[in-house]
């Protein structure tokens, strides 16, 4: 603005606004001298102030910091285009449930739960890692809890083996084998008896089951020779 200015010169400019304005450090109200100096006993709450404007501006300019936890942003960050393929998947699938199980076995908590994994699987958008734990029927709600808790451990953990970024996490139980088991308990305790099978379908094609005949007992008769010597025997012991 000065060098714009016609009649001033950086030599006179100075002197120019020095004559032209009067400052006067008083407080209009009291008239007591002010300063530009902070006290010693208010540096923290002037410290504090301008943390609050620098705050406000980088985040002005920046964005603000909201605090999201990581699986958050990483879920929000994974890519919507990457798409693996099926064989990718596959390999990843495989070292990811080695990893698991070498992890869980050497966990003093998860370990004495004795867990079996029936399978591990990532998905397409390599964004999440579903691990299916096979279901036993008792305890699975504790351990339903446990691996809820734990989970963020074991991602951790296999990130620091592989050396690499891993995805979310997911536990899920798999009843498959429970009901397997169950409808093997129905068949065994089930007893249809001779009148299902004569009466149904299946009996008349297949027809009825034999009974198996009891062996009867053969008395085999003795030798013209063991008769006389009985004979003989008892004709001696009457005389």
């Amino acid at each position: 603005m000065l060098s714009r200015c016609p009649f001033l010169t950086p030599s006179t400019s100075l002197s120019f606004f020095s004559h032209s304005f009067k400052w006067d450090s008083r407080v209009k109200k009291t008239g007591r001298i002010c300063g530009n100096a902070v006290m010693p006993s208010k540096v923290w709450r002037y410290e504090r102030s301008n943390g609050r404007v620098f705050n406000r501006e980088e985040g002005k300019r920046y964005g603000f910091d909201v605090g999201l936890e990581d699986r958050v942003i990483l879920q929000s960050l994974a890519s919507k285009d990457r798409r693996l393929d099926q064989k990718k998947m596959m390999q990843l699938s495989q070292i990811y449930q080695s990893r698991l199980s070498d992890l869980i076995e050497m966990d003093e908590t998860l370990a004495q739960y004795k867990l079996a994994f029936w399978g591990v699987k990532v998905n397409q958008s390599f964004s999440e890692i579903t691990v299916s734990w096979i279901a036993r029927g008792e305890g699975d709600e504790e351990i339903k809890s446990i691996l809820e808790v734990e989970r963020h451990s074991i991602r951790r953990q296999l990130a620091q083996v592989l050396s690499s970024t891993v995805p979310e996490i997911k536990f899920k139980a798999d009843r498959t084998q429970l009901r397997l088991d169950e409808m093997e308990d129905l068949f065994k305790k089930a007893d249809y008896g001779m009148d299902y099978r004569a009466l149904s379908s299946t009996g008349r094609v297949m027809g009825k089951v034999k009974e198996k005949k009891k062996k009867e007992e053969k008395v085999k008769e003795k030798p013209e020779w063991k008769k006389i010597l009985d004979e003989k025997k008892s004709t001696e012991s009457v005389i």
